[in-house]
């Protein structure tokens, strides 16, 4: 019995690293952040367990500073926009991605809401600005005032589809002071 657990024991290390050997992450693309030191990557986890998700991976190419800035699993990362307004002082990333499973059945696809994520250049701060039964249907960005605009509807009965029934509401936003100034 007891050469049985020694043999165990002696393979437990090959059958950890057996399990670990299918999992990588696939970088998508790199993209130089004009006027800072900092590049980003585009980037998705896989295993051998299915639990893919993207993830932002921002590096400092003067000290080689890495951070990652994580999703849910299976999250989807839509689009990726720079807001830079040197006279309001304001530079962060916009992203519209999916981040939320409303409907708890089929993990997150294209039926659940759109949601609008800033983050700092640096990937170190990032704020979810819209809420997880929100729908962002459109936004925009004044570089007058350094607002975000956001047009959508609530999902009020969470059937996580757009109904007749549904509340629409427009959400403003001001970047630089990182709140909400309306909601309507």
């Amino acid at each position: 019995m007891r050469n049985i657990w020694l043999l165990a024991s002696l393979m437990l290390p090959f059958s950890v690293f057996a399990q670990s050997k299918f999992d990588h992450e696939h970088y998508n693309n790199t993209t130089p952040i004009e006027g800072t030191e900092y590049v980003y990557a585009t980037a998705e986890h896989e295993g051998k367990k299915s639990t893919d998700n993207q993830f932002l991976l921002f590096i400092n190419a003067k000290t080689g500073e890495t951070r990652k800035v994580e999703f849910p699993a299976k999250s989807m990362i839509l689009s990726i926009n720079r807001l830079k307004y040197d006279s309001l002082d304001i530079d962060k990333f916009l992203l519209t991605a999916k981040t939320v499973d409303l409907n708890d059945r089929a993990g997150i696809n294209y039926n659940d809401p759109t949601q609008i994520i800033l983050l700092s250049i640096d990937g170190k701060d990032k704020q979810v600005i819209t809420e997880d039964g929100y729908f962002v249907t459109k936004w925009y960005v004044s570089p007058v005032y350094g607002t975000l605009i956001v047009l959508g509807y609530y999902d009020s009965n969470n059937n996580g589809r757009r109904d007749y029934s549904d509340k629409a509401e427009t959400l403003v936003y001001d970047i630089k002071k990182m709140k909400v100034l309306s909601k309507g």
